[in-house]
């Protein structure tokens, strides 16, 4: 009897110690600790899964095993967990961009990089859903950083891991394996060295039918970037068609790595948007 009461409070010591992990986790203050932390409670609940005194639990003891059994075999608590951490990490570096960092411009970039790159070190670690809110805390701090101040060759190369563009410029290869996100940086960088000025890449948060606003011969143009794997639909001109007025730009583009099918192309020619595909893209690169 002695023995096997030792075993189990062995057993519930050790359930302790693996909450108090769990709670050590949500304490985290950055993605990277908050994994290791996650991986080590883990680590631990599965370890009790196969301590054989746990089956002899009731009472208070049963219901902490269950309770930290319902953790470790919940992935939406872990996703959760990253995305509190993320929010975290963007109202701490906001307040730091507004208060002591707000006469340091490079101190500023820097800390919105430093952000973006903790997140990209462990987006293979994140849901669609986690990936999206990272994304739209990162807008947020890219606005509070200064859009102006940041180079977007650092935001393609130090967070989206594509390709530099000289690189791209090789193949369309490199072109067609960006995210959207990538993508519309790419574009944006085609369109100055192609002679567009004011080039803004806008936030996500901005709304749907335009990714960038330029500048042309005192035109502005609305731009929706769309890298596909096939051809493209009626839906991106109307989105464009619509932006365009919301932005104040006398010309609506869709601007794809592939091409466009018929229906797209006739409502274009309705609507006066502008279509640049595939070979369009590649003309443009001839100028980086």
């Amino acid at each position: 009897m002695g023995l096997f009461s030792k075993k189990s409070d062995e057993a519930m010591q050790r359930c302790l110690d693996c909450a108090a992990y769990y709670n050590y986790a949500l304490e985290a203050t950055t993605i990277s600790d908050y994994l290791e932390r996650w991986d080590r409670f883990a680590a631990d609940a599965k370890a009790l899964t196969e301590e054989p005194a746990t089956r002899d639990f009731s009472g208070y003891a049963d219901i902490a095993y269950k309770k930290i059994m319902e953790l470790y075999d919940s992935a939406y608590r872990q996703q959760a967990g990253m995305r509190d951490i993320i929010e975290r990490q963007g109202v701490i570096s906001t307040r730091a961009m507004l208060g002591r960092l707000k006469e340091n411009t490079s101190g500023k970039v820097n800390l919105y990089l430093d952000v973006a790159k903790e997140f990209s070190d462990n987006k293979e670690r994140f849901s669609e859903e986690t990936l999206d809110f990272a994304q739209r805390v990162l807008d947020k701090l890219y606005l509070v950083a200064g859009k102006e101040n940041i180079s977007r060759q650092i935001i393609i190369q130090e967070w989206k891991d594509v390709p530099p563009l000289s690189e791209a410029q090789k193949n369309m290869d490199a072109v067609d394996a960006m995210n959207g996100s990538a993508f519309e940086a790419f574009c944006a960088e085609l369109l100055e060295r192609n002679g567009f000025t004011n080039v803004d890449v806008l936030p996500k948060t901005e709304g749907p039918g335009v990714d960038i606003v330029a500048e042309k011969d005192s035109v502005r143009y609305a731009f929706l970037c769309k890298r596909y794997d096939g051809d493209l639909g009626y839906a991106p001109v109307q989105e464009v068609y619509a932006g365009k007025e919301m932005y104040d730009c006398t010309v609506g583009v869709v601007l794809t790595n592939q091409h466009f099918a018929y229906f797209a192309k006739a409502l274009a020619e309705k609507t006066h948007v502008l279509l640049w595909d595939r070979e369009t893209l590649e003309k443009m690169m001839e100028k980086m």
